[in-house]
């Protein structure tokens, strides 16, 4: 992913359930991807994290985004796709569908896109939600 300060950064998150079945999750990890986002930089850092936290030969499962690179970073066998990756790409294709909604995506895609490079922008837009009472997310 890309932060709001415009560093490719890979987030290193795990998942596990106790001994009781109490799901649970921790942050390991945010590391900058100063090299090359490739599948071998990616999974290079992935095996990494997993040997400073002593979990090598632990992780039976991976869940990525669907882009290629990760697709290419982890077989089928050991990985799974994000489900809120599969929805977004399921609402795209719905929403254009029809042009209207097509072209207020679009809009709002822009809009998205300025905010998380400009933080000048993303705050006069939260200046602006306050100003109307609106929730900020």
């Amino acid at each position: 992913g890309s932060s709001s300060v415009l560093k490719s950064v890979v987030d290193i998150n795990f998942h596990y359930v106790t001994e009781d079945f109490q799901p649970k999750k921790k942050i390991l990890d945010v590391l900058e991807m100063k090299e090359s986002k490739t599948a071998i930089n990616y999974r290079k850092r992935v095996k990494e994290t997993e040997k400073h936290f002593g979990l090598e030969g632990k992780v039976f499962s991976y869940t990525t985004d669907n882009e290629a690179t990760m697709n290419a970073a982890f077989s089928n066998t050991e990985r799974n796709g994000c489900f809120a990756h599969i929805e977004s790409k399921a609402s795209k294709k719905s929403l254009d569908k029809q042009k209207t909604l097509k072209v207020m995506r679009s809009k709002l895609r822009k809009i998205s896109k300025k905010s998380n490079k400009s933080s000048k922008f993303m705050y006069a837009i939260q200046d602006q939600q306050k100003r109307r009472g609106l929730r900020i997310l």
